[in-house]
């Protein structure tokens, strides 16, 4: 058993289209109500920005300009896909 937790989850950095690294840690004090909060790391290996998804939603995938899409479930009825925009 280690003495602490890794930095990051495993498979937890993904690459977005505007060529920005998003890394989910393993614990982060920004979880307000226990949703995701990425740390994103720009070419210049700067952390530029922390983005909060909603509560209930993981990321499933990026687009060009900050599109980023969500993924969420309702339960008995499936999983849903949600395009939006980071807000910087």
């Amino acid at each position: 058993m280690p003495n602490y937790y890794p930095p990051i989850r495993s498979g937890a950095a993904s690459a977005d289209r505007d060529n920005n690294l998003w890394i989910l840690p393993t614990t982060t004090t920004q979880s307000k109500n226990g949703e995701l909060v990425y740390d994103v790391v720009n070419r210049k290996g700067e952390l530029f920005e922390r983005v909060r998804l909603p509560a209930g939603r993981s990321l499933a995938g990026f687009g060009v300009g900050g599109v980023v899409y969500l993924m969420w479930s309702d339960g008995d009825k499936g999983y849903y896909i949600e395009r939006t925009h980071v807000v910087r």
